[in-house]
């Protein structure tokens, strides 16, 4: 490949799961685990790199990316969220928003777990650019219902700016300032289910208006809306299927498809907002 460092670049032997945000003029990737080629397992709390963005320094993105990775003394990649708790730290969910003084700001959502089904610690983690980590910034309820996972993009309804976090659909939002995404009281899920609820597959608090048709809506302190909850309302008989905010299916065989995560953004080229997802 047509880049600087073509064959190993700070012992990176892969990597799964990557992140991205342009901060400060540049793009920085994040990426959930990492294998070293040699001198060890690897990095599990997440590793980071930059990039410069093309037509300002950087590639074509059909070339290759230069990446320039945050490394430790060895020259590896290194813990881009090191704590001396044990476990698995991960990222997702990174975004940008200026702080009271106007200063651009990197955040993200954490998550510490001692194996892939148990979850220790969930919060928001903020860059800090003189250690070139993330630190601790704020701790969430891991029973919170709105957080801002997923990947992030920025879109403008009715004047007001926000940001989405599409885990598997873009369900969670927040206002594009300090004060809101620094405040989960504020942020809203996109929902079929009563403010101020979760969802309950049993007996679902779903929001219904006067003709008691069930409510799709941004909603505060509410489960956001889940292929869990789109299956039940269809096979309960609460909806019909081409009545859902979102029924993807195979193009081929008609059969709908159980979507695992995914990621949105605009398409200048093709102006369309485009998802790309992986089936559960």
């Amino acid at each position: 490949m047509p880049i600087d460092k073509p064959l190993l670049n700070a012992n990176v032997k892969g990597q799964d799961s990557v992140q991205t945000a342009i901060y400060k003029g540049q793009i920085y990737w994040f990426w959930g685990d990492t294998l070293y080629e040699s001198g060890g397992l690897g990095n599990f709390r997440t590793a980071g790199a930059r990039s410069q963005l093309p037509g300002h320094g950087g590639l074509d993105p059909a070339v290759g990316v230069n990446l320039n990775y945050f490394v430790n003394a060895n020259g590896w990649a290194k813990e881009m969220m090191p704590v001396p708790q044990a476990g698995l730290m991960w990222i997702d969910g990174v975004f940008t928003v200026r702080d009271p003084d106007g200063i651009e700001r990197l955040l993200a959502h954490n998550a510490r777990y001692q194996d892939l089904a148990t979850n220790l610690e969930s919060g928001l983690a903020l860059f800090n650019d003189s250690t070139e980590t993330f630190q601790r910034f704020q701790s969430y309820s891991l029973t919170a219902p709105i957080t801002p996972e997923g990947h992030a993009f920025e879109h403008t309804v009715n004047g007001q700016e926000y940001i989405y976090f599409d885990q598997t659909y873009p369900a969670v939002r927040a206002k594009a300032n300090w004060n809101d995404v620094t405040h989960i009281a504020n942020w809203e899920a996109y929902s079929p289910l009563r403010p101020n609820t979760r969802y309950d597959a049993n007996n679902p608090p779903f929001d219904r208006d006067a003709q008691g048709r069930i409510v799709f809506g941004w909603k505060q302190n509410t489960d956001p809306l889940s292929y869990e909850m789109l299956e039940d309302l269809v096979n309960h008989g609460y909806v019909a299927r081409d009545q859902l905010p979102f029924r993807l299916k195979d193009v081929e065989t008609g059969q709908p498809v159980r979507m695992h995560r995914s990621s949105v953004y605009w398409n200048e080229f093709r102006q369309s907002w485009v998802m790309i997802g992986t089936e559960a």
